[in-house]
């Protein structure tokens, strides 16, 4: 007796949980098998940029931070990554700090792949970013078919890229 609503009483705990916490449904955050938010971020140059501007695209969304000891030791790879995959698909990477301190650490290191700045935490806030680093990786339909936290080997980041861009894994 006991086994027939405690299964139905945990998810509703879950789902009640996920709205109290994150002020979204499981049909509306960013979980994997919903539509990527859309969203807003300001480039390197001050300008807006939208999620439309990367319509039709795969993208590896990456929410980093310089002071982030995880997030430095996975972007040499992302760079690798995107560096090798000539467009196949496009790095968001997205940083909440201001400007001249990004630009700091990306010119210390190198770095070359896009880097966004959620300068109102918005985005931050609709893809329910936690914890430092977090990837989203989104297939070319707009679909979330992968959520990470936390620090990503090689290995996975080639194994959820192979999701979401076609012939990934072959290369």
């Amino acid at each position: 007796m006991l086994k027939r609503w405690l299964i139905p009483l945990l998810v509703a705990a879950a789902v009640a949980a996920a709205i109290f916490w994150f002020g979204k449904s499981p049909e509306e955050g960013a979980f994997p098998g919903n539509r990527m938010p859309s969203f807003a971020v300001m480039d390197l140059q001050g300008q807006l940029v939208t999620a439309d501007a990367f319509g039709g695209k795969p993208l590896f969304i990456n929410f980093w931070a310089t002071w982030c000891e995880p997030c430095r030791y996975e972007m040499p790879e992302i760079q690798e990554l995107y560096d090798q995959a000539g467009g196949a698909f496009e790095v968001v990477a997205v940083s909440d700090e201001p400007l001249p301190t990004v630009q700091r650490y990306l010119d210390a290191y190198g770095y070359t792949f896009p880097v966004f700045l959620d300068v109102d935490r918005s985005m931050n806030q609709d893809f329910l970013v936690r914890a430092l680093p977090t990837s989203v990786f989104v297939d070319a339909r707009g679909i979330i078919r992968e959520v990470h936290v936390g620090q990503l080997t090689r290995e996975q980041m080639e194994a959820y890229l192979a999701r979401i861009v076609p012939g990934m894994g072959r290369r």
